[in-house]
């Protein structure tokens, strides 16, 4: 396919250029101007991001407090007792034996 004019896709494709594009809005507006329209987008663009990351998160944090538990337990271990809140929920509970004596018998009503 042949185009009328090949001048101005020439054109087009130098005016799109990053720099070229730079050069046009620094003609525009002078320099600390321009950096500050450039700190203001930086900043708009951060929060942006920090507010999105909060969404996404208090999403996930959302999804993981709807478990329902029901456990009775008459002198069985902690270790017993984590393994049916495993097969209840598919969640693992992670603990250091240094901290938590997993062979201990407790009662759970």
């Amino acid at each position: 396919m042949t185009t009328l004019l090949p001048q101005y896709d020439v054109f087009v494709k130098k005016l799109l250029t990053p720099v070229t594009l730079n050069r046009f809005v620094s003609r525009l507006i002078d320099n600390q101007t321009f950096l500050q329209l450039m700190t203001k987008l930086t900043i708009l663009l951060r929060t942006g991001f920090f507010v999105l990351l909060t969404i996404c998160t208090t999403q996930l944090q959302a999804r993981s407090q709807n478990y329902k538990v029901t456990i009775t337990a008459n002198g069985q271990t902690l270790q017993r007792v984590f393994k049916e809140i495993k097969k209840q929920t598919g969640l693992v509970v992670f603990y250091s034996d240094a901290l938590l004596n997993d062979k201990e018998k407790i009662t759970i009503n």
